[in-house]
């Protein structure tokens, strides 16, 4: 059995360790629904220098929109 976190576990640790508000951290989740939205959001998180809770919600809102347009074209 592996102890290794799941991409989903080490992105709501550290939308916690961000802002420790149970809303904020439900809808970016629910923005950021697949695997890959929230592969992208951790790298996002990890990689920019600007990270506040502004950032990180336009982003997830960004990763829906994008993913609802992609199931529009379907």
């Amino acid at each position: 059995m592996s102890n290794e976190l799941t991409v989903s576990d080490k992105l709501t640790k550290k939308l916690i360790k961000l802002w420790n508000d149970r809303e904020f951290v439900i809808g970016v989740l629910s923005c950021a629904a697949t695997e890959e939205d929230r592969q992208d959001l951790l790298e996002f998180m990890e990689n920019h220098h600007t990270v506040t809770v502004e950032t990180v919600s336009i982003f997830a809102a960004y990763l829906h929109q994008q993913r609802e347009k992609q199931n529009k074209e379907k």
